[in-house]
């Protein structure tokens, strides 16, 4: 009978303990549900319907991932997710999930800040409001294979959000898996603590002194093919990146003005370079990565060889739909200047005017030189970074070509031009010249 006792009674201090930690967590970790614009939202339709892919018409219509509250220092509520969870978004809605069941929903949260190095982003609250007094703590010490982790989330169940708290094990403390890092610094703790579609952006946990549970890493990846195998950002890149945040939203006008400057100088040099690098798609803000990406992905197509295209095939295949469409664009800027840049590459003149801000954002335009010709860049504050909103590649060269193409049909027309206008057609040839 003793025994009998003794085994009920551990199994509800397990119960409690466990209840407890649900609760707990619960009420810190909530559904992120990406807001995005219409003309976002119209761009990822147009592209579904071009490549007869219902499955990304629905993407268009909205998901969700997970993210948890974090209190910074001065008191500031931040909610911690994947990247992939808010890109294309400027602002989420977040829900927390009740322990009667009910809901409590917050609107129009900005999305301060997403790394390019990290699947991460940090997302604020509308209005700057505080309705957190606590949140979870970042753990500042690592894991141990075998430590006994715990995975916190909203994975889809029967296509909604649904509380989930599993549990496993570390089972490789310190992972690299080049497919699904962004850097090369990048690594992950693999786990066996379940997660699903939904799970993005939700916290894992290890119990710490004093039965406090601490988050360790970010719950981003798993992988088909294997069971039991979860891939988590660890802690030290999570405090990384908020302090990058923190340091992003401390800038004035005047710093983000140097930035710029900087980022333009750092564009002209990618674009520059003969082969793009992992990270050059950075640059592109997501509004432009999916404006016209079908015929961005068709002009590529037919301008790379088999050998070319595959790093985007790789890409695509992994299943990363948001940031693909970047990539793409980037390289069909780079086809475009490729020619022009045979002999002299890209550099960056000057800003035109000062940065503009108003209801949409912040804005700016910088001026390029290639060969003496002149490009507009548009710029938006993005996230923390200055991106590339538009460029004026495709019409200045597209015009350009076109004179070319007059001058020589002009002159293959007659040969018996007046002197002036064999002058105007070897001006107009020239300057074809000039631009090719």
């Amino acid at each position: 009978m003793k025994k009998i006792t003794g085994i009920l009674a551990v199994l509800f201090i397990l119960f409690f303990f466990s209840t407890l930690l649900s609760a707990e967590t619960k009420q810190f970790v909530c559904i992120v549900k990406p807001v995005l614009d219409k003309d976002v939202v119209d761009s990822i339709v147009r592209i579904g319907q071009q490549f007869n892919r219902k499955e990304i018409e629905e993407y268009a219509k909205g998901g969700w991932g997970s993210g948890f509250i974090y209190i910074a220092g001065n008191g500031a509520n931040y909610v911690i997710t994947n990247r992939h969870v808010v890109a294309m978004a400027q602002k989420a809605e977040l829900e927390f999930i009740n322990e009667d069941g009910t809901s409590t929903v917050i609107k129009d949260c900005p999305v301060l800040y997403t790394d390019d190095e990290f699947d991460l982003a940090v997302l604020g609250i509308a209005d700057n409001k505080k309705p957190f007094k606590t949140g979870l703590s970042i753990s500042n010490s690592g894991v141990k294979d075998g430590d006994e982790v715990w995975a916190a989330g909203f994975p889809g169940l029967l296509g909604k959000p649904s509380w989930q708290l599993s549990k496993g094990n570390v089972s490789n403390n310190k992972v690299v898996v080049p497919e699904i890092a962004n850097t090369d610094k990048e690594w992950f703790i693999q786990h066996t603590a379940s997660i699903d579609p939904g799970n993005s952006g939700g916290p894992l946990l290890v119990k710490g002194k004093n039965d406090v549970y601490s988050v360790v890493g970010i719950n981003t990846w798993t992988v088909s093919g294997r069971n039991n195998v979860f891939f988590s950002i660890p802690a030290s890149s999570i405090s990384e990146v908020i302090k990058n945040t923190e340091k992003t939203l401390a800038k004035d006008e005047k710093s983000k003005k140097d930035d710029l400057i900087n980022t333009a100088k750092s564009f002209a040099n990618s674009l520059s370079r003969e082969k793009s690098s992992k990270n050059d798609f950075r640059f592109i803000s997501y509004s432009y990565g999916v404006s016209n990406g079908a015929a961005d992905l068709e002009f590529v197509d037919q301008a790379y060889d088999e050998k070319e295209i595959q790093p985007l095939v790789d890409k695509l295949e992994k299943g990363v739909f948001i940031e693909f469409w970047r990539h793409v664009k980037w390289e069909r800027i780079k086809i475009l200047l490729k020619k022009q840049m045979s002999k002299n590459s890209l550099q960056f003149k000057n800003l035109i005017g000062e940065p503009v801000k108003d209801e949409t954002g912040m804005t700016a335009r910088t001026l390029f030189l290639i060969n003496k010709n002149e490009y507009i860049v548009t710029w938006k504050w993005e996230d923390g970074h200055w991106r590339v909103y538009d460029t004026d590649f495709d019409s200045r060269l597209e015009q350009r070509k076109t004179n070319y193409e007059n001058a020589q049909c002009c002159a293959n027309a007659s040969n018996t031009c007046l002197t002036g206008g064999i002058i105007g057609i070897t001006l107009m040839v020239l300057l074809g010249f000039l631009a090719l």
